[in-house]
């Protein structure tokens, strides 16, 4: 049997790398974002912690120190909504690249369809003809026995 050779092979090859490549991207981008939640509830906690230890100092302390504190916390607030915006701007990064991933997947199943319908179809081809090798050789198998014993009964 013929060995079965397709020649979209190496495009299907190149689109599985594609589509490992987009999730190892995928992922990454998926670390990124946690590592900016991550950020975003520590800086939370953080504000949070701050007011919470102000209550309890005494009035005069408190008085003295609002201004300062109150600074802090705006400024955490501003760092908080930089990362809010950044979480933003690449969750809509990694949707990008999940539709892109999702595009690549599709032609990539789309070509493992049609390479195993060429398999298939290879494969029943090289059945059909060593079937008809196997009929040409019974044939002619047959016609040498048939013209056998017509020899022998002229001899």
């Amino acid at each position: 049997m013929r060995r079965f050779h397709w020649r979209l092979q190496r495009l299907l090859d190149v689109k599985e790398q594609q589509e490992q490549a987009l999730r190892l991207e995928l992922v990454a981008l998926n670390q990124e974002a946690l590592e900016l939640r991550r950020q975003i509830i520590f800086h939370r906690s953080l504000t949070r912690t701050w007011l919470l230890e102000m209550r309890d100092w005494p009035l005069q302390r408190r008085i003295d120190q609002h201004g300062t504190v109150m600074r802090c916390v705006h400024v955490a607030e501003m760092r908080i909504n930089a990362l809010e915006l950044a979480l933003h701007d690449l969750k809509a990064k990694r949707k990008e690249k999940t539709d892109e991933l999702m595009q690549v997947r599709s032609g990539r199943q789309t070509l493992q369809r049609l390479g195993e319908e060429a398999r298939q179809e290879h494969l029943r081809k090289e059945l059909l003809r060593e079937q008809k090798e196997l009929d040409d050789g019974a044939q002619v198998a047959f016609a040498r026995k048939m013209c056998q014993p017509t020899a022998n009964k002229a001899g």
